[in-house]
Formats: C-alpha cells, structure tokens, sequence
C-alpha cells in the first residue's frame, strides 16, 4: 500500500459512519473521499468490524492437506472470530472468518493476479458498466448496479477457486 496516498490530503474523511442495517452482523462502514487525478471524489467504503485473534487458531476440522495454496505463513495467521447477533441463528454468537488468511493469500499471488483481481473490482463500479436491467420487457424491477450483486468476497473467492488446482465439492 501506498502510504504517501494516505499522509497527503488526496484522501478525507466527512464524518460518514453507517451501521449495518443487517441483524445478524455487527457491522460499521467507514466512508472515505479519494480526490485524485484517476478518481474525482470516489468513495471508499472500509468495514469495521470487532474481532477477536489468536495467530495459528483455526477450526480443529481444518483439512490443511486439502488446500494446495496453503504455506507455513498463511496458516500462521489463522482465523478470526467475529462477533454474531443470534437473530438468525439462535445461541451462535460469533463466526469464522479467514481474512486474516485471504489476505496473505493474496499477497503471496503473482502481481498479474492481483491486478486482474483489481480489474475486476473495477468493473463493478457504476461509472463503468452500465446499469442492469433484470427484465427488459417489463419495468417491475429496477435497474441495479453490478456492484449491488458481485461482492468484492464473491471475486475473491472465485479467484482462489480458479487459481486451485484441486476440484472442490
């Protein structure tokens, strides 16, 4: 990361906090303003979310030997545990998540990997692709963004998958 980006004043924040208006996750969203030469007032949206980590933990049915992309330092890292509103699923107060791990996943990729990952991300973006329209012949549905039904997690993912050489069920 480029951290000249972040100390100059390409980069504010206008106050905007959001909690999520889901129930099951305890979730608040950071907006940020990047005006740069690229970019001209893009928001950036940054998830906050509390955690709890302990290096090395994983779940004690982690099959390591099924995931060939696995290194010393990826397991290093571990998972979290995030907490969890019991609204959906009652006495489950926290869940798993491998970011900690995705990310250095990530970072141990080729560079033309990652940029490809970036590419994609970016094609999701509302000034680029156009708006989609679900059904063309009536106005029932309205238009959406790519954005609003291709996650960030969903690429992510589905890179990893591709990049595994071993087929998953």
């Amino acid at each position: 990361m480029n951290k000249a980006m972040w100390a100059g004043e390409q980069i504010y924040f206008n106050g905007e906090i959001r909690h999520s208006e889901e129930y099951d996750r305890p979730v608040f969203t950071l907006k940020v303003r990047w005006v740069g030469c690229s970019y001209i007032d893009e928001e950036i949206s940054m998830d906050l979310v509390p955690a709890v980590r302990k290096h090395g933990w994983w779940p004690s049915h982690t099959d390591f030997n099924a995931i060939d992309m696995m290194t010393d330092e990826i397991r290093s890292e571990g998972c979290l545990l995030l907490l969890q509103n019991p609204y959906h699923l009652p006495n489950t107060v926290m869940r798993i998540s491998c970011s900690a791990a995705d990310i250095c996943l990530m970072k141990s990729l080729p560079e033309h990997f990652r940029e490809s990952y970036r590419l994609c991300k970016l094609l999701r973006h509302k000034d680029i692709m156009p708006l989609i329209d679900p059904d063309a012949t009536h106005d029932h549905f309205p238009l959406f963004e790519a954005g609003d039904c291709v996650t960030s997690y969903m690429l992510k993912n589905s890179l990893f998958h591709v990049l595994n050489p071993k087929p998953t069920v």
